[in-house]
C-alpha cells in the first residue's frame, strides 16, 4: 500500500497491520489490475456467428401512420430474411469454390471479454436483501461479484471513481461486499470473513497477491445519502450530521476501546505506543464527536460536520497506520431531492448543494489519508456544484467503455447487474437444488432451457461498458423466488411482471411536463417501434434463436452467446431520430446535468427528458450509434408515462387533414374545438376526481400538438409579461410554408374544479349537472379574466405578425370541460396605427354546430363550449 507523505513535522511510522512487502503496493495494484483485465474473448469451441449488412433504409422523410410503420418494416424484414434463407447455401457454395468466405463481414460487433465466472452460494433465494453479512448469516443465494474489486481499487480507475447506473442493479450490495473485504472492522469476525472470501473469485490464483495485500487493511467509512431529503439548509445540516455520526460510530468505539485498554482481536496487532502518544488527540476527537451527536441546534456547525470524518481519517492513520476508503451510496439523492421539490427556491437549493459538495470534497479531494473513494448513484449531478469541488472524479456511465462510444476504462462492468452466466448459474442452482418440485420433474434440461430463454426475453437488455446481456438482479431474484411453488414448468408465467418498476415510482419523471410534445412523440415512437421490431428480429437471428435451436443448454452455449453481440436490426425506422437519441444520451452529459434545476419547476425540452430516461435506466445503449428500451417491463412503464404526458391515443400523421381543421387551430376558429376534445377525454379513463391540473394540461397539449406540423409553436408554461401562460400557441418560423394555416395567437388558462363527495359519480341528476355546469362556467370566466389581467399586454405585443388573438379560459372536472373564448382582430385606428379590437361572436356562427354530447352557445359576445348534459 502506498506510503503517505506529509509536510508535517512528525515522521510517519511503518505500518504493523499491513503486509510488509518490499514492493510499493500502489505499483503492485496497477500491475495486478493490468494482468487481470485480460479475459478470453470467445469460449473454447465457440464459433463466431456470421452476419452481413443489408442496405435497406427507411426514408427519413417518409410519413407513415403508426400501424403502417410496423407493417412496412415487418414486410421488409421478412423479405430480407427470406432472401437470406433462400440464397445462403448457394451463396456459400459459390464463394467456397473460389476460396473466399461466405460473407464479407463488416461487423460492428466488438469481441468483448467475458464476465469472470462468478460463484453462486447459498441454499435459498431471498429477496429484498442488500447487506453482505445478512446473505452469509442466513445462507441466502448470493452471486459473487468480488472479481471486480481489483479493477475498482486499481490505479487505472483513479483515486475517486463514480459509477452511475439504474436502481436495483446491485450497487448497494456490491459496496457492502467491497467494505467487508477491505475494512479492518467487518460485519463478521475477521476469521469468518476471510474464510468466506477465500471461497470467492477474489481468491483465484490471479488475484491472490491482491487479496493478501488488501484484505482487511483499510478503515472503511460507509455513507448512504439516500434518506437525505432536505427542504432547508437547516434540515440538510441535521441530515448530514446523522449520516456522519453513523459512519464514524464503529471507529469511535474502536478508539474508545484502545484508550480504555480493551483488546480488539479483529484489527490485528496495534502499536500501543501510538495509542499513548495520541491519547489526547483521541480523547479530544471523542469529545468532539459526542458534542455533535447530542446537539439539537446545529446552526453554525456545518463546518464542524464537514470536518468530522477527515479528522477521523487522519487520527486513524496516526494511531493505526491505515489509510481510509470512503464508500458513498446514493450520493446523488440529496441533489435530485432538491430538484424535485418545487418549494425550494434557487438560493436555498444552492446552499444545500454547497453543503453536500463541500462535505464530499473535504473527504475526497487533496486528502492524503484517503486511499480510495467509490461513489455510486443514478443521475449525473456533477454540474450541480459537485464537479467544481471534486474535479478528480473518474465517472463511469453505462456507455463508458462501450466499443465505438468511449475508449475509457469501465471498472464497474463486472460489478453490477447479472450476466448471462450469472443467470444460467442461478437457473441451474434453482432447478437442481431449490425448486421444491425438482424430484418430480421429468425433463430438467428442458425446464432450464425454458427458464433461461424466458429470462432473456423479459429481464435482459442492459449494457455496462463492454459487457452486454446484462439482467436486472432484482427482477431475476423475484422471478425465481415467485416460481418456488409452481408445480410444473408448464405453469410458469413469464409475462406481465413489473418487478423493477414496482420497486420505485418514476418520481422524477412524474413531475415533468414536456415543453415540446411533438419532439417527445417523435423520439418515443422511434424507440417503441425499434424495440418491437428488434425483438422480433432477435427471435429469428439473435441469442434467443440460438438458445432455442439447441435441444439443451450448457455452459459453452451461454459463453458463446456472451462472446458475441446481438445482431443489429438492419432497418432504421428513422435514421435521423436514432442519431439524435444517441447524441443526447452519449454526448450531452454536461449540457443536461446543468439543466437539472428545471425539474419540477418548469416544462422540460424533450431531449432533457430523454436524457433523464437514459440516466434512470429506462433506455440503454445497444450500439455505438443507438439507444433502445431494455425489455418489455420497461416498455410498459414508458407506455404509461408517455400516455400521461403526450396522449398516445390522439396521435395522427396528417396535421392539415379534416380532424385538425375542425379543431380550428389552422383557421383561428374554435367553434367546433370541443367535439374532438370530448372524444379524446372519453378515452382518458384515468381522469377521475383525483386528476390534477397538470394532468389536464398534458392531455390538452397532446390534443393540440399536431398543429406543430402546420407551422405553429406550442409552448407549455410559456413565459409572458405578468407570469406564465399554461399553453401558448403562436406561428413558428416556418409558418409561411402553410398557406392553409392562418397566423393566430392563442393563450389557454387551465383550471380544475374541486367538488364535494356527492358529485364524484359520472352519472348525476339533472340538478347536479346544472350545478356543476354553472360552477365550471364561473371557473372558466375567472380563468379568462386572469388572462386579460396578466397577459393581455404581452399578447398584443407578441402577436404583431398575427391576424387574430384568442383567449381561452378552460376548466376541467373528471372527463368534463367548459371553456370560454374571447377573440380579437387586428385593425387600424384613426391615426392609421395597428391596434387590436374585440371581435364579438354571433349566434349565427354557432348555429347547428352543437351535438348531443357537446353544447355550443354565444353569451356576452363570447363563445361557450361544454360537454355537460
Amino acid at each position: 500500500m502506498a506510503e503517505k507523505h506529509n509536510s508535517g513535522a512528525r515522521k510517519r511510522r511503518s505500518r504493523k497491520i499491513c503486509s510488509s512487502s518490499s514492493e510499493d503496493s500502489t505499483t503492485k495494484e496497477a500491475r495486478l489490475t493490468e494482468e487481470q483485465t485480460s479475459f478470453p474473448t470467445v469460449a473454447p469451441g465457440a464459433q463466431p456467428e456470421l452476419d452481413c449488412y443489408i442496405d435497406i433504409h427507411m426514408p427519413t422523410n417518409q410519413r407513415l401512420g403508426d400501424g403502417m410503420v410496423v407493417e412496412t418494416i415487418d414486410n421488409q424484414l421478412q423479405h430480407e430474411m427470406d432472401m437470406q434463407d433462400v440464397s445462403l447455401d448457394e451463396h456459400e457454395q459459390s464463394n467456397c469454390q473460389h476460396g473466399t468466405p461466405p460473407y464479407q463481414i463488416a461487423s460492428s460487433r466488438a469481441t468483448t471479454p467475458l464476465s469472470p465466472r462468478t460463484r453462486i452460494t447459498g441454499q435459498s433465494i431471498e429477496v429484498g436483501m442488500s447487506s453482505w453479512d445478512e446473505f452469509i448469516r442466513v445462507n441466502a443465494t448470493f452471486v459473487d461479484k468480488s472479481a471486480a474489486i481489483p479493477e475498482i481499487m486499481g490505479r487505472r480507475a483513479g483515486k475517486v471513481v463514480v459509477g452511475l447506473y439504474p436502481r436495483r442493479m446491485g450497487k448497494s450490495t456490491f459496496l457492502d461486499t467491497l467494505a467487508n473485504f477491505l475494512d479492518i472492522i467487518g460485519s463478521l469476525p475477521y476469521s469468518k470473513r476471510k474464510e468466506v472470501f477465500k471461497e470467492c473469485a477474489i481468491y483465484d490464483e490471479d488475484n491472490q497477491q491482491f487479496f493478501n495485500d488488501n484484505f482487511a487493511k483499510y478503515s472503511v467509512l460507509r455513507l448512504n445519502l439516500k434518506t437525505a431529503s432536505p427542504k432547508t439548509d437547516v434540515m440538510a445540516v441535521k441530515g448530514l450530521r446523522n449520516t456522519v455520526i453513523k459512519a464514524a460510530k464503529p471507529y469511535v468505539r474502536l478508539l474508545q476501546d484502545l484508550i480504555d485498554g480493551r483488546a480488539r482481536s479483529d484489527i490485528g496487532e496495534v502499536d500501543q505506543s501510538n495509542v499513548c502518544k495520541f491519547e489526547k488527540d483521541i480523547q479530544k476527537f471523542l469529545n468532539y464527536y459526542d458534542r455533535l451527536e447530542e446537539l439539537v441546534d446545529l446552526q453554525n456547525y456545518d463546518e464542524d460536520i464537514k470536518n468530522l470524518l477527515p479528522t477521523l481519517m487522519e487520527l486513524l492513520y496516526d494511531v493505526l497506520n491505515v489509510l481510509s476508503v470512503v464508500l458513498v451510496d446514493e450520493f446523488d439523492a440529496p441533489y435530485m431531492s432538491t430538484f424535485r421539490n418545487t418549494s425550494i427556491d434557487h438560493e436555498m437549493r444552492t446552499l444545500i448543494h454547497d453543503l453536500y459538495s463541500g462535505f464530499l470534497s473535504a473527504m475526497l479531494k487533496d486528502n492524503s489519508n484517503l486511499h480510495k473513494g467509490v461513489l455510486v448513484g443514478v443521475f449525473d449531478v456533477r454540474e450541480s456544484g459537485l464537479g467544481s469541488g471534486l474535479n478528480n472524479m473518474y465517472t463511469c456511465m453505462a456507455h463508458t467503455g462501450f466499443p465505438g462510444i468511449s475508449h475509457d476504462f469501465n471498472p464497474f462492468q463486472h460489478a453490477f447487474g447479472f450476466s448471462a452466466q450469472d443467470v444460467w448459474g442461478l437457473v441451474n442452482k434453482f432447478v437442481d437444488e431449490q425448486w421444491q418440485y425438482r424430484e418430480s420433474c421429468n425433463d430438467k434440461p428442458k425446464f432450464k432451457k425454458e427458464l433461461i430463454v424466458g429470462c432473456l426475453q423479459h429481464f435482459e437488455g442492459y449494457r455496462i461498458g463492454a459487457q452486454h446481456y446484462i439482467f436486472n438482479p432484482h427482477a431475476i431474484l423475484y422471478f425465481l423466488n415467485g416460481i418456488q411453488h409452481v408445480d410444473s414448468p408448464e405453469n410458469v408465467n413469464y409475462d406481465g411482471h413489473d418487478y423493477w418498476i414496482a420497486t420505485g415510482s418514476m418520481r422524477v419523471l412524474e413531475s415533468i411536463r414536456a415543453r415540446s410534445i411533438y419532439d417527445l412523440r417523435r423520439f418515443y415512437m422511434h424507440l417503441r417501434t425499434m424495440f418491437i421490431q428488434t425483438s422480433r428480429y432477435h427471435a429469428s437471428k439473435g441469442a434467443i434463436h440460438t438458445l432455442e435451436s439447441h435441444s439443451s443448454i450448457n455452459d459453452n452455449v451461454i459463453d458463446t452467446i456472451c462472446s458475441q453481440e446481438q445482431p443489429h436490426l438492419p432497418i432504421e425506422y428513422d435514421e435521423r431520430t436514432g442519431k439524435d437519441l444517441a447524441d443526447i444520451c452519449f454526448k450531452s452529459n454536461s449540457t443536461f446535468s446543468s439543466a437539472l434545476a428545471a425539474i419540477g419547476s418548469e416544462p422540460l425540452d424533450a431531449p432533457l427528458i430523454i436524457w433523464l430516461l437514459y440516466q434512470a435506466g429506462y433506455l440503454t445503449p445497444i450500439a455505438s450509434d443507438r439507444v433502445g428500451i431494455p425489455n418489455e417491463e420497461v416498455l410498459r412503464a414508458l407506455d404509461t408515462y408517455y400516455g400521461k404526458v403526450a396522449g398516445f391515443k390522439s396521435a395522427s400523421t396528417d396535421p392539415l387533414g379534416p380532424a385538425y381543421q375542425v379543431r380550428g387551430i389552422c383557421s383561428g376558429d374554435l367553434v367546433q374545438f370541443g367535439i374532438p376534445l370530448n372524444d379524446l377525454l372519453l378515452e382518458q379513463t384515468a381522469m377521475d376526481i383525483n386528476a390534477l391540473e397538470k394532468h389536464y394540461q398534458l392531455v390538452l397539449m397532446s390534443f393540440l400538438h399536431p398543429a406543430r406540423e402546420a407551422g405553429f409553436n406550442i409552448t407549455c408554461e410559456a413565459r409572458l409579461e405578468g407570469g406564465y401562460g399554461d399553453i401558448v400557441i403562436s406561428p413558428g418560423p416556418n409558418h409561411h410554408n402553410f398557406p392553409e394555416s392562418q397566423p393566430v395567437f392563442i393563450i389557454f388558462e387551465i383550471k380544475r374544479l374541486v367538488t364535494g363527495t356527492m358529485l364524484h359519480k359520472d352519472r348525476m341528476s339533472v340538478a347536479n349537472c346544472e350545478r356543476v355546469c354553472a360552477q365550471l362556467q364561473a371557473k372558466s370566466v375567472e380563468a379568462l379574466a386572469q388572462i386579460q389581467e396578466r397577459y393581455c399586454r404581452a399578447a398584443f405585443s407578441r402577436a404583431d405578425s398575427c391576424e387574430k388573438i384568442l383567449f381561452v379560459g378552460i376548466t376541467f372536472w373528471q372527463r368534463r370541460f367548459y371553456f370560454v373564448v374571447e377573440r380579437y382582430k387586428k385593425s387600424e385606428n384613426l391615426r392609421r396605427e395597428r391596434t387590436w379590437e374585440k371581435m364579438p361572436y354571433k349566434e349565427e356562427e354557432v348555429e347547428g354546430a352543437a351535438t348531443e354530447s357537446v353544447s355550443i352557445k354565444v353569451e356576452n359576445n363570447m363563445l361557450h363550449i361544454f360537454n355537460i348534459s
